[in-house]
C-alpha cells in the first residue's frame, strides 16, 4: 500500500460507516429467513427440501459470483464496484419482497446472494486499499461486528415481522433496501475515485466451470438420501459433474492469464491454511444459527419472536468477538496467533455443547455453548482473512480476499445443505432433538480444522509479517 492509497482516518472512518451500513442489510438478508423460513413454506406450499433453497440459493450464487467480484475490485475502481452491488441488492430485494411464488423467490434470492458477494469482496478491498495494515485489523473487526449484528438483527427481524399484523415474510426484503441506499450514498460522498489498471478479461470457461461444479455439488448434498438415493443414477451423475467441474476449473486457471479463481495464491502457506481455517468456519457459521433456531421452533415449539431472543446470545457474543479480536490482532502476530487459537478452541467446545440437545438439557445450558459459539467465530472470521491481506501484495488483495470470501460461502452453503440432510433424514424417526443433536456433532468435528489451521499459523513465517 502507497501513502496515496491510505485515505487520512476521519474520511476512512466515514467510508468505513457507510460501507457497514450497507454490509448490514446486505448480511442480514443470508439470516434474516432463518425465522421466517416456515411462514414462506407455508404461504408458497413448498416442503422444507425446496424451501432450503431459499437459503442454499442465495448462498450458491454469492459464492460463484465472488471471484468475479474480487477481479473487478482489482482491475477498476472499487468504489463504482461497491456501489454496482448496492444498486444489484436494492433490486434483488424488491424482486423478494414481490415474488409470486417459490421459484421466483429463489431466483431473486440468487440476484441478492450475487450482489451479497459484491458488497462483501469489495468492502474488504475499499478498506485494505484504504487503510494501513496494523489499522486494518481493527476496521476489518468492525466489519466482522456488522455481520455479526446483521446476523443477530436479521432472525430477530425476520421473526417480529412474521407476527406482526400487516407484515409478514415479503416486508423482511423490503426493510433491507434502505440500507443499501444509505450505503451508496455515502460511499459516494466519501470515497474518492480511484480507478484501477483496467485490462481485465472476463475467464468464461472459469466461471461456468465454478458454476458446474458448486450447482452439481451442492444438489447432491441436498437431496442426496432424501430426494433419491446416494448411488441413484441422480446421485453418480451429479458426483461425476461437480467433480469433472472440479477438475477442469483447476487446469483451465492454471493457464489463463486473468483466472477468475486466483489459485496461484494457495501457494502461499499463510493463505493456504487461511484457507482451510475459513473453510471450517464457513461449514457451521450458517448452520449453527439455522438449525439452533429451527431447534427452538420445532424441538420445543418456542415461537419465531422468542426464538429470535434465544438465538441472540450466540449472536452478540460473535459481536464482542469480532471487535475486541479486531483490536487484539493490531497489536501484532503473537496477538494474531493467540486470539486464532483461543478462538478455534471455542468454536469447538461450543459445537459439542450443543451436541447435547438431544440429551434435553436445560435451556440456559443451550444458550451457553452457543455463545462460545459466537465468541469463536467471531474471533476466527475477520483474522483468518486479515493473515491472508497480509500475506500478499496489494495488487492480489482482491483476488486473495475474494479466494477467502468465496471457498468459506461455498463451505458455509454445503454446510447448510449436509448438515439439513442429516436432520431431514433423521428427523422422521429419532425426532428433531436428536436430529439436530448429530447435525451440531458433525459440525464440531468439522471446526477441529481451524484448530489446526490456527495451531499452524501460529509458526508461519509469513502470516507473521508485520502489515
Amino acid at each position: 500500500m502507497t501513502e496515496l492509497d491510505a485515505l487520512p482516518p476521519r474520511r476512512a472512518a466515514t467510508v468505513l460507516v457507510g460501507l457497514t451500513v450497507g454490509l448490514f442489510g446486505s448480511a442480514s438478508s443470508a439470516m434474516i429467513v432463518a425465522n421466517t423460513l416456515p411462514a414462506i413454506e407455508a404461504d408458497l406450499g413448498a416442503d422444507s427440501a425446496a424451501g432450503s433453497w431459499v437459503v442454499v440459493g442465495s448462498l450458491l450464487a454469492m459464492t460463484v459470483s465472488i471471484p468475479l467480484w474480487g477481479r473487478l475490485a482489482d482491475a477498476f475502481d472499487g468504489k463504482r464496484v461497491v456501489q454496482a452491488a448496492f444498486v444489484l441488492f436494492m433490486i434483488g430485494c424488491l424482486g423478494a419482497g414481490l415474488a409470486p411464488g417459490l421459484g421466483g423467490l429463489i431466483a431473486t434470492r440468487a440476484l441478492q446472494g450475487v450482489a451479497m458477494g459484491g458488497i462483501l469482496v469489495s468492502s474488504q478491498a475499499v478498506i485494505a486499499r484504504a487503510v494501513p495494515g496494523q489499522r486494518r485489523a481493527a476496521y476489518l473487526g468492525y466489519l466482522g461486528a456488522t455481520m455479526s449484528i446483521a446476523s443477530l438483527c436479521g432472525p430477530l427481524i425476520g421473526g417480529v415481522l412474521v407476527e406482526l399484523p400487516g407484515a409478514g415474510w415479503r416486508s423482511a426484503f423490503f426493510v433491507l433496501i434502505p440500507f443499501a441506499l444509505v450505503g451508496l450514498v455515502v460511499v459516494e460522498a466519501a470515497l474518492p475515485r480511484r480507478p484501477g489498471p483496467g485490462g481485465f478479461r472476463i475467464d468464461a470457461a472459469g466461471i461456468a466451470l465454478l458454476a458446474l461444479a458448486v450447482t452439481s455439488l451442492l444438489l447432491l448434498v441436498t437431496f442426496g438420501g432424501v430426494g433419491f438415493a446416494w448411488w441413484s443414477p441422480q446421485g453418480l451423475a451429479l458426483g461425476a459433474l461437480g467433480l469433472f467441474g472440479a477438475l477442469a476449473l483447476v487446469l483451465v486457471e492454471r493457464r489463463v492469464a486473468d483466472p477468475v479463481v486466483d489459485l496461484a495464491a494457495l501457494a502461499v502457506p499463510a493463505v493456504r491454511w487461511s484457507v482451510v481455517g475459513s473453510v471450517a468456519i464457513g461449514a457451521v457459521m450458517f448452520s449453527a444459527v439455522l438449525y439452533l433456531s429451527q431447534y427452538w421452533q420445532l424441538g420445543r415449539g418456542v415461537s419465531a419472536a422468542v426464538t429470535g431472543l434465544l438465538v441472540a446470545p450466540l449472536l452478540a457474543a460473535t459481536l464482542v468477538a469480532s471487535i475486541v479480536s479486531g483490536h487484539l490482532v493490531a497489536r501484532g502476530p503473537r496477538a494474531r496467533a493467540g486470539t486464532m487459537l483461543v478462538g478455534a478452541i471455542l468454536l469447538t467446545a461450543g459445537l459439542a455443547g450443543l451436541a447435547t440437545v438431544g440429551l434435553e438439557p436445560p435451556g440456559w445450558l443451550i444458550v451457553a455453548a452457543a455463545s462460545l459459539v459466537g465468541l469463536g467465530m467471531g474471533a476466527l472470521m475477520q483474522t483468518f482473512l486479515l493473515v491472508a491481506q497480509l500475506a500478499v501484495g496489494s495488487e492480489r488483495v482482491g483476488r486473495t480476499t475474494s479466494l477467502v470470501s468465496m471457498l468459506r460461502s461455498l463451505s458455509g452453503a454445503a454446510g447448510v445443505a449436509v448438515l439439513g440432510a442429516v436432520v431431514a433424514s433423521l428427523a422422521p424417526g429419532e425426532g428433531y432433538p436428536v436430529a439436530v443433536a448429530v447435525a451440531f456433532g458433525v459440525a464440531a468435528a468439522v471446526s477441529l480444522g481451524a484448530v489446526v489451521a490456527s495451531l499452524v499459523l501460529g509458526r508461519t513465517r509469513d502470516a507473521a509479517q508485520p502489515g
